[in-house]
């Protein structure tokens, strides 16, 4: 996994092809060590790569639910962050968040925009699969990390994301501020209705950290569905089924 670029991206697409055509047997033969060999790729990778890498522990995700249910996405889960994988996302996040609490002279870079946003699509992804497990997830990763609580651990959190997601909404794709240049790249329609779904889906929780932001999930919602209408009316992109059952070959959304 950590040979030259063109070869580990070969590499990829082979893991990825494998996934999509045997994902039983991947997930339940190789699922630690490509934890593992990901969580030392993670950041390192051009977007392209990183991408591919994100798709397939998604993909894994979407199986190890279908195949086994809660117990085996909660298997799954826990070895992500034991390979420390999901740890990694967790602090690029952070790292982000930080970043963008400074200004001036002392002004931090945060990770790219297309970084983040495979970031937040992948725990979109787990919210959606099973909402009390991300919140397991959340615990766990801060025992590891801050030492927060996870409602400490939310609250930035939740600040980055929804910052994320609705600057790509109401920014779109065609933004030159540099104001918004860091939401430029969550920028397919599937990919920020899968953040608005995972987001939504956190009301399951009945949590503080949640309740307390329904003016922005509000302002969300409405973005979302003026973005999912064109000239036309409702366009192709409402119909789209963010939990689709996985089929042997298919294009995943």
């Amino acid at each position: 996994m950590e040979l030259a670029s063109i070869v580990l991206r070969k590499v990829l697409e082979i893991v990825d092809s494998y996934v999509m055509l045997a994902p039983r047997e991947i997930i339940e033969t190789y699922r630690r060590q490509l934890f593992e060999s990901f969580a030392n790729l993670l950041g390192q990778l051009k977007p392209e790569g990183q991408g591919t890498l994100t798709r397939i522990v998604e993909l894994l995700i979407r199986v190890a639910k279908q195949i086994g249910g809660d117990a085996a996405l909660g298997v799954v889960c826990v070895e992500l962050v034991e390979s420390r994988f999901l740890v990694n996302i967790f602090e690029g996040l952070r790292e982000s968040y930080e970043a963008h609490q400074t200004t001036g002279p002392n002004k931090k870079h945060p990770p790219t925009a297309m970084q983040i946003s495979d970031y937040f699509s992948l725990l979109a992804r787990i919210v959606i699969a099973n909402t009390a497990g991300f919140v397991e997830v959340v615990r766990m990763v801060s025992e590891r990390t801050t030492q927060q609580s996870v409602p400490d651990f939310m609250k930035w959190l939740l600040s980055e994301w929804f910052g994320h997601v609705r600057g790509l909404l109401r920014y779109g794709e065609g933004c030159t501020n540099a104001n918004c240049q860091k939401f430029l790249n969550m920028g397919h329609p599937s990919q920020r209705k899968l953040n608005c779904f995972g987001l939504t889906m956190l009301l399951e929780t009945n949590q503080p950290w949640i309740l307390e932001r329904l003016q922005d999930l509000m302002i969300m919602w409405a973005d979302v569905v003026v973005e999912l209408r064109d000239d036309h009316g409702v366009n192709e992109w409402v119909f789209f089924c963010i939990d689709q059952p996985l089929r042997m070959g298919m294009v995943m959304n």
